[in-house]
């Protein structure tokens, strides 16, 4: 889900309040995840534009920049095989598998989750061993992320779009970080759930 605003031009967003546990509120967990983008390209400032006071516009959470342009049309991939440094941002896939001792043991859909922590291990395993025997393994992931996963990304292949350290939950973070571009994850344990990671970016 991107966070569009409608604001009033002058306003650059860095009105943005944390919580009180320092985190955005509309970041909080991946069942309420607002993707996040990188760093405006566009050094126009927000006040310069004189014809247009109410022009849709997007803000980065993490950085709390703002920008025109749509962030899906800007590209930054890496190429295959190198380390990703996108101003110390990256790019994920994931698979979420629920249980019930998750934080909202809810899926995207609000069905109440009633498989066991050792269910959802199960589930996933099963998930992982496909994807590693994959001829594609993006591909495959998308696919089976947009099938398997409690997560409302799936829709999206699963893809969390671009974020920073601080925007994730811990653990979820430190794996992400420290896989190469196009390196799947083994099994990683979150409040939300059980996950599958491909960083792709």
């Amino acid at each position: 889900m991107i966070r569009l605003l409608t604001l009033i031009c002058s306003n650059d967003g860095n009105n943005l309040q944390k919580d009180s546990d320092n985190s955005y509120p509309f970041a909080r967990g991946f069942d309420d995840f607002v993707t996040t983008w990188p760093p405006s390209t566009n050094t126009t400032s927000m006040n310069d534009d004189k014809k247009d006071r109410r022009k849709e516009y997007y803000i980065d959470p993490v950085t709390k920049e703002s920008q025109w342009e749509h962030p899906n049309s800007m590209n930054n991939k890496s190429s295959s095989g190198r380390k990703a440094t996108n101003g110390g941002q990256v790019q994920v896939l994931h698979i979420l598998i629920k249980h019930t001792g998750s934080r909202n043991p809810k899926n995207y859909k609000g069905e109440t989750i009633t498989r066991s922590k050792t269910e959802a291990r199960k589930k996933l395993d099963e998930i992982i061993n496909e994807l590693k025997d994959a001829d594609d393994l993006e591909t495959t992931f998308r696919r089976i992320a947009k099938d398997k996963s409690d997560c409302s990304s799936g829709q999206r292949g699963g893809d969390l779009g671009m974020f920073g350290r601080g925007a994730m939950q811990k653990a979820f973070e430190e794996v992400s970080f420290a896989l190469d571009v196009n390196e799947m994850s083994d099994v990683v344990d979150s409040d939300s759930g059980l996950h599958v990671i491909l960083r792709i970016a």
